[in-house]
């Protein structure tokens, strides 16, 4: 999918990124986004990606949010721009708290911060999202995994779109 392309791309290009002022992380993103979002609304997802309770959750948040600092805080990535990637930060566009809790965050540690948000074209998404499925040992039919995802937030481009467009 795009996002793993763009996820792999930085982590074959990681010393030459370094050399031209970025750091990057693979994983701290995805991290950070499973942190962030809002346990109520999004248990299910959350469960499936490991997390068993509110307060795992809780941790990780803490945990990632310290990785961070450790690493913006590091005298080799001085002054240098960080780069996280991740699928799930666009989910968090259907929950405006959790933007805002997570610009909060980002200007914590940073004077700048840009957000490029990746919006995958509907009709790549859903076969996309089934081979990923299928790879984790989904063994439903392609039509019930397209009911899936027309009833989840994935759909919402332009609700999503303006709730990060306002952070």
């Amino acid at each position: 999918s795009g996002t793993t392309t763009l996820q792999d791309f930085l982590k074959s290009n990681n010393d030459a990124l370094a050399q031209q002022g970025f750091v990057t992380h693979r994983r701290l993103g995805s991290k950070l986004a499973r942190g962030f979002t809002p346990w109520q609304k999004r248990t299910r997802f959350l469960r499936k990606s490991g997390l068993k309770s509110r307060t795992a959750q809780e941790r990780l948040l803490q945990k990632s949010k310290e990785e961070l600092a450790t690493l913006v805080q590091s005298e080799q990535n001085s002054g240098k721009t960080l780069v996280l990637s991740c699928e799930h930060f666009y989910m968090l566009g259907s929950y405006g708290d959790a933007l805002e809790e997570i610009r909060d965050f980002f200007y914590q540690h940073f004077e700048t911060v840009e957000i490029i948000c990746y919006f995958r074209d509907a009709v790549d998404y859903v076969p996309s999202g089934y081979c990923q499925n299928l790879r984790g040992a989904y063994t439903g039919s392609l039509a019930a995994s397209i009911d899936v995802y027309l009833k989840s937030d994935r759909w919402r481009y332009f609700s999503n779109y303006q709730n990060w467009s306002a952070v």
